[in-house]
């Protein structure tokens, strides 16, 4: 694609396509976790995280990674549901 084939969303014709859209009210539940990739590689991460956090589920929690993750004290603890990072 040629920079000259963009419409970027700030301009009348981007906001005219933006709001004539039948799928706009799916733009602000993806939109909102949008994740920057840093590396060129790094692109289906990104796109995979922010799509992971938009469904609203808690990470999973791998005790051999994260072994003290959920345990205060030796005793089980439901503590804040947790988002994917686009960290690798």
């Amino acid at each position: 694609m040629k920079s000259g084939d963009l419409v970027f969303l700030d301009t009348a014709e981007g906001s005219e396509l933006f709001h004539s859209a039948e799928v706009k009210n799916h733009f602000w539940s993806v939109g909102r976790y949008f994740e920057t990739q840093l590396f060129l590689t790094y692109c289906g991460i990104a796109s995979s995280v922010m799509v992971l956090n938009s469904l609203a589920i808690d990470a999973p929690e791998d005790p051999q990674i994260y072994p003290s993750a959920g345990r205060r004290n030796g005793r089980q603890h439901a503590g804040a549901a947790g988002r994917y990072s686009g960290c690798a």
